[in-house]
């Protein structure tokens, strides 16, 4: 498991994603409660939009799994931008934020306050400064 967990891992960051998910479906082929291969493949799918729905139903199986843990909400607001529900993609990174201050979720913040549209443009300028 460990070895296709880091195998997804490498696929994503040199950007082979199709060879990332086929790295995660295996994982959850032979143990489907992986919660890191859940989270991970929902991380990946979200960033295309008509994988969206698949995204969404990997992260919540992780949920019902764990719970809602600051790494799961982040992922959960990465597919709401995706499908451009702003306000509780907002809401998940706020609630993630209270579990732990990250550099990545407010990143995610200031995108979805940007995105939102004028009234959230300030608050996405200081989220951003916040984040770096």
């Amino acid at each position: 498991m460990a070895v296709l967990l880091n195998e997804g891992e490498f696929y994503s960051l040199t950007k082979e994603f199709d060879k990332a998910e086929t790295a995660y479906q295996a994982v959850l082929k032979s143990d489907d409660q992986n919660v890191v291969a859940l989270n991970n493949l929902a991380w990946l799918l979200a960033a295309t939009p008509d994988a969206s729905d698949r995204a969404m139903d990997s992260v919540e199986k992780a949920t019902r799994l764990i719970g809602l843990t600051g790494e799961l909400l982040d992922t959960r607001a990465r597919i709401r931008i995706a499908k451009k529900q702003y306000d509780e993609a907002m809401q998940d990174l706020q609630a993630a934020l209270k579990q732990e201050q990250t550099a990545l979720r407010l990143f995610h913040l200031a995108l979805a306050s940007k995105l939102k549209g004028k009234d959230q443009a300030d608050a996405g300028k200081d989220y951003f400064a916040q984040a770096k």
